[in-house]
């Protein structure tokens, strides 16, 4: 009887949420970035443990490939800020998102937005409770009065009116989170004989990359690359790449070299890695430049190369 209960409930709230619009004009890059979660009205058990405590949370929006994003939503618990994450698909419409993994399910709409203020609807359906729903004000900043009587009407409309919460302001979370997400970074720092430091290396993870070189826009996969640069005497430094071709992985070296003008010159390149399939299309491509097979040569290393 609990179960069947439960499952008309969570029929008829998401019977309801079917109904509910999301912004035309919704832009997921102009939604990304840090957000202040000025009031929220919500059903959930967890967030009305939390109503007598918390304070101000902090929303963090970053944009995935294919219209997909992520949200990190972030608690002044005490001293410190407590985070959560979720992963959420793009549905029908721009604006609305789902989310599913073990323990239930949660779909999630922007009711209205612009560049300074977004209203996010969401209802979460979790195995063996009942489906809560949730309503949160996003502001970037704090001028005007941040669309709050907007946000009542919302409230209003959706039967939250009696949930709504206004939480004491506190930025701290907000300023802890960066603005895009979060970043790895590995540096090794060696102790010199004059007691200052070193940096030896430092491994990076390579985000983007623009080029005019028709090569690398050709056959370069666009995924993610691991880049480590080595300090070297007298200002130079080495930048060792690992990056995938369509052909195969390829690892490069560069070093550079520091001029009086304080740019950098890159001495030399050396690749020791190519995969056959790489050659192949190498003697496929010089082929096509009306060169004869016979008049190509590929170069076998003998014994150990130098590094």
């Amino acid at each position: 009887m609990e179960a069947a209960l439960l499952t008309l409930a969570a029929f008829c709230i998401f019977g309801v949420q079917a109904d509910v619009e999301v912004d035309p004009n919704f832009d997921l890059n102009r939604f990304a970035g840090k957000w202040h979660v000025l009031a929220l009205a919500s059903t959930d058990p967890m967030l009305q443990s939390l109503k007598d405590i918390i304070t101000t949370p902090a929303v963090r929006i970053h944009p995935l490939p294919n219209g997909n994003m992520e949200i990190e939503t972030y608690y002044l618990l005490g001293e410190n800020c407590e985070g959560m994450k979720g992963s959420y698909m793009k549905a029908d419409k721009p604006g609305h998102f789902t989310s599913s993994d073990e323990k239930g399910k949660k779909d999630l709409r922007v009711l209205a937005s612009d560049a300074n203020f977004a209203i996010v609807y969401a209802v979460r359906e979790m195995k063996g409770m009942p489906p809560s729903r949730s309503l949160q004000l996003y502001r970037r900043d704090l001028k005007g009065d941040g669309n709050l009587e907007k946000f009542k009407a919302y409230c209003q409309k959706m039967g939250l009116m009696g949930e709504l919460l206004l939480p004491p302001f506190s930025d701290k979370c907000f300023k802890q989170i960066g603005e895009y997400g979060s970043m790895e970074v590995e540096m090794i720092f060696m102790k010199q004989k004059d007691g200052t430091y070193l940096q030896k290396s430092g491994l990076w993870y390579v985000h983007g990359i623009g080029s005019n070189c028709e090569w690398m826009v050709e056959f370069l996969v666009k995924e993610m690359m691991t880049c480590n640069i080595t300090s070297q005497k007298e200002g130079s430094f080495t930048i060792s790449t690992n990056c995938s071709t369509e052909y195969g992985s390829m690892e490069v070296e560069m070093i550079f070299m520091k001029q009086k003008d304080g740019t950098y010159l890159q001495k030399s390149a050396r690749d020791n890695s190519v995969p056959p399939s790489l050659k192949q299309s190498y003697v496929d491509f010089v082929m096509g430049s009306q060169i004869n097979r016979d008049q190509i040569f590929l170069l076998e290393a003998k014994g150990k190369m130098p590094r």
